[in-house]
């Protein structure tokens, strides 16, 4: 039996750890038209076709149901890993190998990864010698958990979690209220954890999550449909507290690295164009990541990420995120996207995150760049471009393709 095995959730091409110790998985495999060659979740007892509400819980189901081959298991994305704090230096040493456009060839970025993958893979291994649970800090946010769900996701979802923790696992109830009241939350079912600690989490995460999915009615907007993926971070939030508060294990807490989050940089592009009278202009690095670009049913694009400028403690008082072609043309704004879920736990930068919606009915297609502007109290920007997309419009709506 190997001693850990840690499940990297893909659904596109991506860059692979070489570490024995990481699996790619490609999750929503049976409904995907990639083929990308890699351990699929679709075998076996599987719920592959759930991913687009599951989201990476479908990964979680295949290994509880099919993997029995190690000591300790874990789940990363494709692009969000554990780390260990002391090797968490995103803000300078990789970031400056990363350039905007990612591209698995770059063979700086890779070797960096590899390099850091590495050395988490020697660490870890020891430590699974002293610790039982490797989770992400804790996220710390201005609003309780419940708070934070209303006003970005369906409340009624929420309410649904409660009612089926209390039919389903009812001795997680009192800490399903202890977690709604508190402003803090374990991010992105991320974990690495003994087997047997898994099992019995899945045996409660499946029957309070397939109970939600039947007493709830979905949404047509693509990114809310991804509600059960959404619900399973609170619900781990909530096994954590009950295991904190019921059983003797010993946790170890680690820091995330998200690899888009590298791609902060100061362009000489910024200066040529939109230029605001009276605002100061400043290219300094915005450490940024976009969690999700997409489009929805009612011609809308969505963007969700969180960004923010290291070593300065400005409160950002204003975001704006900007779709503009590339002959400068044809641009799509919306200001005032402040999103105040995300603070980074430990640093001084409060509301990072946003969360924006662009109409776009009357988008021409074409190739766009996002641009990404934060303003503070004394009407300062700080701009960063993020990513070059292709926008293509038919009749079932609009098709983004990252460049």
């Amino acid at each position: 039996m190997e001693k850990i095995k840690i499940f990297s959730a893909y659904y596109k091409q991506y860059y692979i750890p070489k570490s024995p110790i990481f699996c790619p998985i490609h999750v929503g495999h049976i409904n995907s038209q990639n083929e990308l060659g890699l351990l699929a979740d679709d075998t076996g007892d599987n719920i592959s076709s759930k991913n687009l509400t599951f989201n990476e819980v479908t990964a979680q189901y295949w290994v509880w149901k099919n993997y029995k081959e190690a000591e300790f298991v874990g789940f990363c994305h494709y692009r969000r890993y554990l780390i260990y704090p002391s090797e968490n230096n995103i803000y300078s040493k990789i970031r400056n190998k990363i350039r905007r456009t990612f591209k698995i060839r770059n063979k700086n970025f890779t070797s960096q990864m590899d390099e850091k993958l590495s050395l988490f893979t020697s660490k870890i291994l020891n430590d699974t010698e002293k610790y039982d649970i490797f989770v992400p800090r804790e996220i710390l946010m201005p609003l309780t958990l419940e708070e934070q769900y209303e006003k970005f996701h369906v409340i009624d979802h929420y309410t649904q979690l409660g009612k089926s923790i209390e039919k389903e696992a009812p001795e997680l109830s009192k800490y399903f209220t202890l977690a709604s009241s508190r402003k803090a939350i374990f991010l992105g079912n991320l974990f690495i954890m003994k087997f047997e600690i898994f099992d019995d989490y899945m045996q409660k995460a499946i029957k309070i999550l397939e109970d939600v999915e039947k007493n709830i009615v979905l949404p047509d907007d693509a990114y809310q449909r991804r509600a059960i993926g959404f619900l399973s971070e609170r619900l781990f939030t909530v096994f954590m507290y009950y295991i904190l508060d019921t059983q003797d294990y010993k946790v170890k807490k680690l820091d995330i690295l998200n690899s888009d989050s590298l791609l902060g940089q100061d362009s000489k592009k910024q200066e040529k164009s939109f230029s605001n009278t009276g605002v100061k202009k400043n290219s300094k690095n915005i450490v940024f990541a976009i969690d999700s670009f997409s489009s929805d049913s009612f011609q809308n694009i969505e963007v969700v990420g969180w960004a923010f400028l290291p070593k300065v403690n400005n409160k950002f008082i204003k975001k704006f995120i900007q779709l503009y072609s590339s002959n400068e043309k044809y641009t799509y704004s919306l200001e005032d996207s402040l999103r105040e879920d995300i603070v980074l736990e430990n640093t001084s930068y409060p509301s990072s995150g946003f969360y924006q919606k662009i109409n776009t009915e009357d988008l021409i297609e074409g190739k766009y760049s996002v641009k990404l502007i934060l303003e503070d109290e004394e009407k300062q920007q700080f701009i960063s471009y993020l990513e070059d997309y292709k926008v293509f419009k038919n009749e079932n709506g609009i098709v983004i393709i990252k460049i």
